[in-house]
């Protein structure tokens, strides 16, 4: 019954975060390896559903884009380019981060780009 739920979610195109806050409101299910013996993740994984790029990192590159259309109109407005020069820094450690993991492949490279393709 959850094993079907999860999928059919999953398929609905929800992030595992996502998920995991329905399980948690609908079924009251705040743990999910107390059902499965495992996390979200590696069940999404074991079932077919591998995901290109991290969760947390494509939430950052959605908020890259969103600081670069706000500066393509205002372009002087220096607190929103220091905010994209550190969400810039924290993106490049990830994905150095990720890389070392296996997540992403070693030839990954950041571009505004790519944060432009996945956002």
């Amino acid at each position: 019954m959850l094993k079907g739920e999860i999928i059919s979610l999953r398929k609905q195109g929800y992030t595992k975060s996502d998920i995991g806050r329905i399980l948690k409101e609908k079924y009251n299910v705040y743990d999910i390896r107390q059902v499965f013996g495992k996390r979200l993740s590696k069940l999404l994984e074991e079932w077919g559903f591998k995901e290109d790029i991290p969760e947390d990192l494509l939430s950052l590159f959605r908020k890259i884009n969103r600081i670069l259309k706000h500066l393509s109109v205002h372009k002087k407005d220096t607190h929103s380019k220091k905010d994209l020069e550190e969400l810039e820094s924290r993106v490049k450690c990830l994905i150095k981060y990720y890389k070392r993991i296996g997540k992403l492949p070693k030839e990954f490279e950041y571009s505004r780009d790519i944060v432009k393709m996945y956002s």
